[in-house]
């Protein structure tokens, strides 16, 4: 039978404290290095039509490809933070605890003057724990831009042939036709129109006819172009009925 001296006792017990010191020094780090991260859950639903002031509907939006969501608010570690882009997977997304505010947009800020839909939506400020799970919910999407629809009145018809109608925002042009709606910022548009006359109805070419429409976010205004039955002058574009179609 082994028997162990004294001196091979204090030898093995030193070693034992050295081990564990050692494993004490590699685990204190980590022990100390704590995670900042949350977990958000995105609820958002709806999302608004171009409709005129007196008719607001919604529709259930189901597909978040293209949309662009940021943060503005506080992070604890970072601080300030301002319209910083995340990404959700399944709805979920990993964020830095904080206070902050959610936005979607369905077009980057550098996107909203090129002609397509531009929804956007804020949620409420909301705080997120440090290791905490929160659903931060964003209302109705609503649009930031015009619809800009063109029909035209027989009068019209009657004497030209189909026009090609240039609107001018900005300094960018956008032709548009009675089956392609268009999408500008609010404001003031400006327009052009030309036409060629139709054979034997005794009225000349409209080239460059001109003027400027005020169009408002949110609003489908449908462009109606009209012409005197007599001279064939234009008469000045106005808003005419809503159109009341659905997300694109």
């Amino acid at each position: 039978m082994l028997h162990n001296s004294p001196k091979t006792i204090l030898w093995l017990l030193a070693l034992l404290v050295a081990v564990s010191g050692c494993q004490q020094e590699d685990t204190l780090p980590q022990e100390e290095e704590q995670s900042v991260m949350g977990r958000i859950v995105l609820n958002m639903t709806d999302i608004d039509v171009y409709v005129d002031a007196q008719t607001r509907s919604t529709q259930t939006l189901n597909n978040f490809d293209g949309f662009v969501f940021t943060l503005t608010g506080t992070g604890v570690e970072s601080g300030t933070v301002t319209d910083k882009q995340i990404t959700f997977v399944n709805r979920s997304a990993v964020i830095e605890a904080g206070t902050y505010t959610l936005t979607a947009s369905n077009q980057a800020a550098s996107q909203t003057g090129n002609g397509c839909p531009h929804y956007e939506g804020t949620s409420s400020e909301f705080t997120l724990s440090v290791g905490g799970t929160t659903t931060v919910s964003i209302g109705t999407l609503t649009p930031q831009n015009s619809r800009l629809q063109l029909t035209i009145d027989g009068s019209f018809s009657n004497l030209y042939n189909t026009p090609t109608v240039t609107l001018d925002p900005a300094g960018r042009n956008l032709s548009f036709t009675t089956a392609s709606p268009v999408y500008f910022p609010a404001g003031s548009v400006s327009y052009s129109i030309t036409a060629t006359a139709k054979s034997g109805k005794h009225v000349t070419d409209i080239s460059g006819a001109s003027g400027t429409i005020t169009v408002s976010a949110g609003m489908a205004h449908t462009i109606t172009l009209t012409a005197s039955p007599v001279t064939g002058e234009i008469i000045p574009l106005i808003g005419g009925d809503p159109y009341t179609g659905v997300f694109d």
